[in-house]
């Protein structure tokens, strides 16, 4: 299943995935014991597309601009009608989250990262598995 939904595609996908299970589970159907879901974004492929109301009623006479899907979609947030990268300086700002504390917030988290892949930690959780793409392969 394609989802598009932006950043929320990866999330959507696993509660798609969790609904399968849940709704099996207990029905005698071993379709669905397993399942992988997850997602990923493309930001360089986010197209230009026409707006609404010129794809619903066609463009008679005259100009129309094209809408960046990236930042229409991917960069804006829709609740405030902000880039949300002003969204997340301004709860920083509100929150008195320091750039320096952010820097370090990120550092330890790529050591915790770091510590669980030289452990071994993140090679114990990997399942080895097949499977077939959209094209049978």
């Amino acid at each position: 299943t394609t989802i598009n939904m932006v950043c929320g595609s990866g999330l959507k996908s696993v509660c798609i995935a969790y609904d399968q299970l849940r709704c099996c589970h207990g029905t005698g159907r071993d379709e669905n014991k397993v399942m992988i879901a997850g997602g990923q974004e493309s930001m360089s492929q986010s197209c230009y597309v026409l707006p609404k109301e010129v794809r619903n009623k066609g463009l008679r006479l005259g100009n129309s601009t094209l809408v960046d899907t990236l930042m229409h979609d991917g960069l804006m947030d829709a609740t405030l009608n902000m880039h949300m990268g002003l969204t997340a300086e301004n709860v920083a700002s509100q929150y008195q989250i320091s750039r320096a504390a952010q820097d370090q917030y990120a550092l330890q988290s790529h050591h915790k990262t770091q510590k669980a892949i030289e452990s071994g930690w993140v090679d114990s959780k990997k399942v080895a598995g097949e499977g077939t793409n959209a094209k049978g392969k």
